[in-house]
């Protein structure tokens, strides 16, 4: 699925607030309900959009410790892996179990924990009994310095810009013709066309610009802010 900038602007928004009503979502990217609500289902349908979770604070339930594991296993055989996966599936402490490579353990684990009697439970009853654990090495998480589930700008290189909260987004059709007014307002600022240049509020068109027909024109508090595709 190739996805557009308002596919982009979708996800964007629904990753950091997924509980958004169609209606406040569709007035945040520039469309209208109808066409917001199809591209969500859209994006849905192509597995691009997994599912709806909350985020909850670990050390408000009690889980006041997180820990890093490598793990190694003594044999590299699909067998060996499988019972891992499988094992360390059934454990809710485990948030995250990644197989990497370029070290010398086999695997990393995220746990998190109540506290050190809790994870040395874990880690000797069930993490270090699981067939063809070798070694493990524990790294204690002092401080989250970033944590993020929203994967905002990972599918293009070009930064994402979402519309202020004051912006009057508004889009419409344009002739270019002279004798036709450009829609003004005190304040804000134009983008023309699919080009990067930027007029005043009562500017025509900027000299040399090249518009095609029809003329799209975006409004927004600031050019930067613009949130219609350029």
């Amino acid at each position: 699925m190739n996805l557009d900038n308002y596919d982009r602007r979708i996800l964007e928004a629904l990753q950091q607030e997924g509980r958004l009503s169609n209606q406040d979502l569709a007035d945040r990217i520039g469309l209208s309900p109808s066409p917001c609500l199809r591209r969500v289902r859209a994006l849905e349908e192509a597995g691009i959009i997994t599912g709806y979770r909350a985020m909850l604070d670990a050390k408000r339930l009690g889980l006041n410790l997180m820990v890093i594991l490598s793990v190694s296993m003594d044999r590299h055989t699909p067998e060996r892996f499988a019972g891992f996966d499988a094992a360390v599936a059934a454990m809710p402490e485990v948030l995250e179990c990644l197989l990497i490579t370029g070290r010398d353990a086999d695997y990393q684990l995220k746990v998190v924990v109540r506290d050190m009697e809790h994870y040395q439970d874990l880690l000797l009853e069930r993490i270090t009994r699981i067939e063809g654990v070798s070694g493990v090495h524990s790294s204690f998480v002092l401080r989250r310095v970033v944590e993020r589930t929203a994967r905002t700008g990972c599918w293009s290189s070009r930064r994402s810009v979402s519309p202020g909260p004051r912006c009057a987004a508004r889009r419409a059709t344009i002739w270019p013709t002279r004798s036709r007014p450009w829609p003004t307002a005190p304040g804000v600022s134009w983008c023309w066309g699919s080009t990067t240049a930027a007029g005043r509020s009562s500017a025509s068109p900027p000299s040399g610009s090249t518009p095609q027909i029809p003329w799209s024109w975006r409004l927004a508090s600031h050019p930067s802010n613009c949130p219609w595709p350029r």
